[in-house]
């Protein structure tokens, strides 16, 4: 992602990656069994309901592997928890472990209440806390451990997929 939101995809040409639009971006897809297709957003958004925007998107970028520029911490955070709610609707063996890698390598450093203003002025902070919250019951339940995230946890049974309640 540039910061003029272009797609430059040269560095997936060798894969042959094609590009399908999607909601707030493209993925990329490719028949090479060895890729897995990619997600590149320019903006989240779910059923026309904008969650993260362009201007938050790339706020503080950071350069990640061959020089791509990804979003800050809380933003990529964001994603995943978005994906996880409005996407999945369920949480993954994988979104817990990208999810939790995240916190636990950046626990220091997460502006906790950037995500609380983020989520609370798009609408879905509610949704936010509970999976984070979800996400830590599984955590210290299966590790013993706390995972520093500023939310209540309580002990939890589960298996993958976790599926989100939706009543709750």
């Amino acid at each position: 992602l540039h910061r003029e939101t272009e797609f430059d995809y040269s560095i997936f040409l060798g894969a042959n990656f094609t590009p399908y639009k999607i909601p707030g971006g493209i993925e990329l897809r490719t028949n090479n069994i060895n890729y897995l297709p990619i997600d590149i957003y320019d903006q989240l958004c779910f059923n026309r309901k904008v969650l993260i925007t362009k201007s938050d998107l790339t706020k503080d970028l950071r350069c990640g592997p061959n020089n791509t520029l990804l979003p800050c911490i809380e933003n990529e955070l964001a994603l995943y928890v978005a994906q996880i709610i409005f996407q999945n609707r369920f949480i993954t063996l994988h979104d817990f472990i990208q999810t939790t890698q995240l916190i636990a390598k950046h626990q220091e450093s997460i502006n906790w209440s950037y995500l609380s203003n983020l989520t609370e002025n798009r609408s879905w902070s509610k949704s936010f806390w509970r999976t984070l919250s979800t996400i830590k019951s599984i955590y210290e339940s299966i590790y013993d451990s706390d995972l520093m995230i500023p939310t209540n946890s309580s002990p939890i049974k589960c298996a993958f997929p976790y599926f989100l309640n939706p009543c709750s």
